[in-house]
């Protein structure tokens, strides 16, 4: 029994004295390094040479004081200054980036870093992960981080202000990363930018304001989350995506920037509880394909305080009048009533939308009032698309809508605008008064009947304009004291005008390149010009009983 005492016991040493023996080791190992001036009591006088004399483990502090030098650090080691941003800089002496890191698991904190003109970063991080960048101030660089082809970094708690490019930039198929808690401001290009195959990053926290492009920049890049990021007063947009698809955003709030939240040819995406407000135009959404509009959006997403309808593939719906924007998408028998609509890209949009009706809405200080695109046989009635900063109502590639009783007046460019093979629409008793160029614009589209409709006070051109559109029928219209002419046709052919009225503009009606046309019965005196004007092989046109 003694003897198995004894045994025991000289195992327990044996265990206590490796224990001791791999404590030490690992002291040993982690060494810390301090750099300072040439004055004082450190182990260097350079980043740098702290670098070269580290080991994989090893922590450097460095004390206050400005650092002139590039520093490469191509080992797993820890940087860190001794007391913070304001008091210890890292100042590029060359062209190149000031942190260069080429290692993984390297942790860069509390540093002022400047001074890397273009292309250079500030930090510059290259085919690593796992490191950590907190806690610094980053300005007057060109980027202030940029991660190229990194993954599964953390970047968090860093100023990034005032650079001459990004503040923070992903590029070339860096993924997995943390942008967290980050000030990425007054950056002449984007506060935070994810290009080019950037997937599944995290980018919550931050503040985001007064860049002078992009908030918030996504090109090409998925599943990635944006979370309560503030964004706001960037000359551009807020949160744009472009050409990226499946990625979260929750609980963003985005204010006095050009646009709110812009989405252009991005599917897939999830957006809820997003706050957007004060912008030029809050929400946009962008496609010329109907596989680029298939994303989620609900109500929870408030413009102006007011919720975004956004409906793909749906039927048999009425819009409550608290509408703050609407898209209908691929949808039929949508009602949209009563709503009022300010300060976005598009008021009321339908895009391959049948059926449907937009009624007593009230649009004003957005891009374009009610927009139809590749949409047929709705209603549109009584509503107001005044205000505006391109057109009233704008019809693309859409044929067999009625327009009637609509006031589309003081837009700054056309009131009503029928585009690309938009045809066999009915416009009737529609006043578009005061537009900067033409009340109504018909191009390259034919068999529309234009029925007293009031075209007057265009400022700068004309009241009614059909430019290459065929076999439309003008009847009693009032297209007087616009600033050019009254009704004019280019390159239209085939066109039927009857009791028009066309007086006090500069031109009552003029016809250039345009055959075959019939204007009768029609009121052209008073002009200051010409009554009727025929120029530049106008032929077979048929003129009876205009005075």
């Amino acid at each position: 029994m003694k003897m198995i005492a004894l045994t025991i016991s000289k195992y327990q040493f044996l265990a206590t004295i490796l224990m001791i023996t791999f404590t030490f080791t690992g002291i040993v190992s982690a060494a810390e390094i301090t750099v300072g001036p040439v004055e004082g009591d450190y182990d260097y006088n350079t980043i740098s040479a702290a670098v070269t004399a580290a080991s994989a483990g090893d922590v450097i502090t460095v004390s206050d004081g400005t650092y002139n030098e590039n520093v490469v650090v191509g080992k797993s080691i820890t940087i860190r200054s001794e007391n913070g941003a304001s008091s210890t800089v890292v100042n590029s002496a060359t062209s190149d980036h000031a942190f260069k890191i080429t290692s993984n698991d390297v942790t860069i904190e509390g540093f002022k870093v400047t001074g890397s003109p273009e292309p250079a970063a500030g930090i510059y991080l290259s085919y690593v992960s796992g490191c950590y960048i907190s806690n610094n101030t980053l300005t007057g660089n060109y980027y202030g981080v940029y991660l190229e082809d990194s993954d599964y970094n953390t970047i968090s708690n860093n100023i990034a202000n005032n650079n001459y490019g990004d503040g923070i930039c992903l590029k070339s198929g860096s993924s997995y990363n943390v942008i967290i808690n980050n000030n990425a401001n007054y950056n002449t290009w984007k506060g935070i930018n994810l290009e080019n195959y950037n997937d599944y990053n995290n980018v919550s926290y931050n503040t985001v304001t007064d860049n002078q492009q992009y908030g918030i920049y996504i090109y090409y890049s998925d599943k990635n989350t944006l979370k309560k990021n503030a964004v706001s007063g960037n000359d551009e947009e807020g949160i744009y995506l472009s050409s990226s698809s499946n990625n979260n955003l929750t609980n963003n709030t985005a204010s006095g920037n050009n646009y709110g939240i812009h989405l252009s040819f991005s599917s897939g995406n999830n957006l809820t509880n997003n706050m957007m407000s004060s912008n030029t135009y809050n929400f946009y959404v962008y496609s010329s394909s109907l596989s680029y509009f298939t994303n989620d959006i609900d109500t929870s997403n408030l413009v102006n305080g007011k919720p975004v309808y956004y409906l793909k593939d749906r039927s048999d719906e009425t819009i409550p009048s608290d509408a703050g924007v609407v898209y209908a998408i691929n949808s039929s028998n949508i009602t949209v009533s009563g709503a009022e609509i300010s300060n976005e890209y598009y008021g009321v949009r339908l895009f391959n939308t049948e059926n449907s009706t937009i009624e007593n809405v009230m649009v004003s200080s957005c891009y374009i009032g009610i927009s139809l695109h590749s949409s047929s046989n709705n209603n549109l009635i009584n509503n107001t698309a005044s205000g505006n900063d391109n057109h009233g109502i704008y019809l693309y590639s859409s044929s067999n809508n009625n327009l009637t009783s609509n006031n589309a007046s003081g837009n700054d460019n056309y009131g009503i605008y029928l585009y690309y093979s938009s045809n066999y629409n009915s416009l009737t008793n529609n006043t578009v008064s005061g537009n900067r160029y033409s009340g109504i614009y018909i191009s390259s589209s034919s068999n529309n009947n234009l029925t007293s409709n009031n075209a007057t006070s265009s400022t700068y051109y004309h009241g009614i304009y059909l430019y290459y559109s065929s076999n439309n029928t003008l009847t009693s219209n009032n297209a007087s004291g616009n600033d050019d002419q009254g009704i004019f046709l280019s390159s239209a052919d085939n066109n039927t005008l009857a009791k028009n009225t066309a007086i006090d503009n500069d031109c009552g009606i003029y016809l250039s390149s345009s055959s075959n046309n019939n204007l009768t019965n029609s009121t052209v005196n008073t002009n200051s010009y010409h009554g009727i004007f025929l120029l530049s092989s106008s032929n077979y046109n048929t003129l009876t009983n205009n005075t």
